[in-house]
């Protein structure tokens, strides 16, 4: 320690060097860990922070600190800190005239407020999670027509908390034809009539409906818990406990924030479910920059375990605080299987001198997909908000190929995982799909993953018949 401050000093000219900086402070966090050391820790950091106010590393080192200190750590606490964090941003950010700083500076909001929402989906706020990018989304991607041209923020948020506050109204992708924000504001009747046949609820209570029953697996359940259950316990008591367990699974499970009109018993059993403007209203900010748009997108995308749209899939940073789908052992095995050519009846495909799987590459396999819906079967209605959502953002930019291949990704899994979408569901689907490829009849790239999205089927198919 003492070699380190002698380095700092301002005779050596090191006083501010970013590494020794760094080293000192883990060298002081791993030194001590009492409530009065942390204090002066914390001075220590804020104090560098000042000198380095531009330094992205810091600031995210710094929220990493905050978190991991377990003896403090709650999740009223993480909030406070991070807001407080947020606070000293945007005032920087008001403060500055150099826009490359700015810039520098909304880069490093987002950053936290994406970390913030990972902490809060594992400390089971999911739906406060999920609420915070939904309105990101809307206020950046879909606007209503009264704010497009409106260049003050505060009255855009303003006019955004009239809208959210309205907590009866559907959001972006919680319908089938209707956006959010903007269709409330131009075609209320229409999207409320939309709201009593098509809402996500509706399809989530049939998937629920759908579940088999608890009951059913009795045998199976015994087997894995038989060393907990007192010998004289009655059969009917062990059923009664798997209703119980199988409801407060979905309950864990519910990810989109509780709507006033259709889920009245979900906020009854608990508050929290309900995401108030307030709870969210510091997280909300606009910016015009459209790698922003993408990236606040993709994020929502992630937090719903699903691949983004825009981002390479594999791609993992520091802020993703959770396992997805597609984890590091997930890649693995994805590079390993698709580095293999697809073999059907011994015969090798290429398609336009493609090999077959390459298209496919970015998106999780079905069967890591099914086995997501068999842990948690809400998973089924975060994929169809998904496939919702692309179909309102192939809306607004018409030949995206990144929209139309994830849109094609998402109807293929309803015929190939097997017990997850029912008869009807397969059909309008395969509907869907003819659809979309009548009207981008010119896209090769999505004639070229369609065909594989076939090829794929059949093997699963030639697979399950031997």
């Amino acid at each position: 320690m003492a070699i380190l401050e002698r380095a700092q000093s301002e005779k050596n000219k090191l006083e501010n060097h970013p590494l020794l900086i760094l080293y000192h402070l883990r060298l002081l966090d791993q030194s001590n860990k009492n409530d009065d050391f942390y204090r002066v820790l914390l001075q220590t950091w804020e104090k560098y922070l000042n000198q380095n106010q531009t330094n992205v590393v810091f600031w995210i080192l710094f929220t990493d600190f905050r978190y991991s200190n377990f003896a403090k750590f709650s999740i009223t606490y993480m909030r406070e800190s991070l807001n407080g964090t947020l606070n000293q941003i945007q005032l920087k950010i008001t403060s500055s005239s150099n826009t490359k700083e700015i810039a520098i500076f909304k880069d490093l909001q987002l950053y936290l407020i994406k970390k913030l929402c990972y902490f809060e989906k594992m400390a089971g706020f999911y739906e406060r999670a999920t609420s915070i990018f939904q309105s990101l989304v809307e206020l950046n991607i879909f606007q209503s027509e009264s704010v497009q041209k409106t260049y003050d923020k505060v009255a855009r948020l303003a006019k955004f908390q009239e809208y959210y506050e309205q907590y009866e109204l559907p959001k972006t992708g919680e319908l089938l034809v209707h956006t959010g924000w903007p269709d409330c504001e131009k075609k209320l009747g229409e999207v409320q009539k939309e709201f009593k046949t098509d809402f996500i609820g509706i399809f989530e209570e049939k998937v629920i409906a759908e579940k088999t029953n608890p009951a059913q697996n009795f045998d199976r359940f015994v087997e894995q818990i038989r060393y907990y259950i007192p010998e004289d316990l009655e059969k009917t008591d062990v059923n009664g406990l798997m209703e119980w367990m199988s409801g407060e699974n979905t309950t864990m499970n519910y990810w989109r924030p509780a709507n006033t009109e259709f889920d009245k018993e979900r906020i009854a059993e608990s508050a929290d479910s309900i995401v108030l403007f307030e709870d969210i209203q510091n997280y909300l900010y606009t910016v015009h920059q459209e790698s922003f748009k993408m990236e606040v997108i993709d994020t929502l995308f992630e937090l719903l375990d699903l691949p983004p749209i825009f981002s390479g899939v594999f791609q993992r940073t520091s802020y993703t605080s959770t396992n997805y789908l597609y984890s590091t052992k997930l890649q693995r095995d994805l590079e390993k299987a698709f580095n293999d050519t697809l073999d059907i009846n011994n015969e090798t495909f290429q398609i336009c001198g493609i090999e077959t799987h390459e298209l496919f590459l970015k998106y999780p396999h079905s069967s890591y997909i099914a086995a997501a819906i068999e842990k948690s079967p809400l998973f089924v209605s975060r994929l169809e908000y998904a496939r919702r959502m692309l179909y309102h953002l192939n809306n607004l930019v018409p030949d995206c190929n990144n929209i139309l291949s994830y849109i094609l990704y998402i109807e293929s899994l309803y015929s190939q995982i097997s017990g997850a979408f029912s008869l009807e569901e397969i059909k309008k689907s395969e509907k869907r799909i003819e659809d979309l490829l009548k009207k981008y009849q010119k896209n090769y790239y999505l004639y070229i993953m369609y065909t594989e999205h076939v090829l794929l089927k059949r093997k699963w198919e030639i697979l399950t018949f031997i």
